[in-house]
């Protein structure tokens, strides 16, 4: 027999099932988009702003994946309905590798990282690694101790005494 919470919250996971079902490869918990985005800048790994390679009409194309509209911050999909208050759809983030210059403002260009190195005779430019979105996530918070004792209390304030 299945527990009455269950029947309208495997219903409305059944329909988003099959109005996304035409995707073969995946239903996503937490949906996201890929995007392919052209930046005046980005963060490296040491968290410097630098400014991203373009010249004219040459951009360089950066491919970031994004949480859908809507998604970020919001309980995850197809999750367990005891869990699903404390779970979250989450942007995360990785790095690609472009061709980026220091900023004149940096007083001095930080020592070189692993995966950066310079290109001759280009007026400062280098290959290093910028902070990209790389995807949505669904990360589930366990209650805290704290709550969890409020909630002790609680019921031990609604018992009536045994004595």
């Amino acid at each position: 027999m299945t527990a009455s919470w269950k029947q309208p919250y495997r219903r409305e996971m059944q329909t988003i099932m099959q109005r996304e079902g035409g995707n073969p490869e995946k239903v996503e918990c937490c949906p996201s988009v890929l995007e392919t985005i052209y930046k005046k800048g980005g963060r490296t790994t040491t968290s410097h702003y630098v400014e991203l390679y373009e010249d004219g009409e040459i951009q360089q194309a950066l491919y970031e994946r994004s949480c859908a509209e809507g998604v970020a911050d919001k309980p995850c999909r197809f999750v367990d309905a005891r869990l699903y208050n404390e779970s979250r759809c989450v942007q995360t983030y990785s790095y690609s590798y472009a061709l980026v210059r220091y900023l004149p403002s940096a007083a001095t260009p930080p020592h070189r990282v692993e995966g950066q190195f310079s290109v001759p005779n280009s007026n400062g430019w280098s290959m290093n690694y910028v902070k990209v979105r790389a995807g949505c996530e669904c990360q589930i918070k366990p209650q805290t101790k704290r709550s969890t004792k409020k909630n002790s209390v609680f019921l031990k304030t609604m018992r009536p005494d045994s004595d």
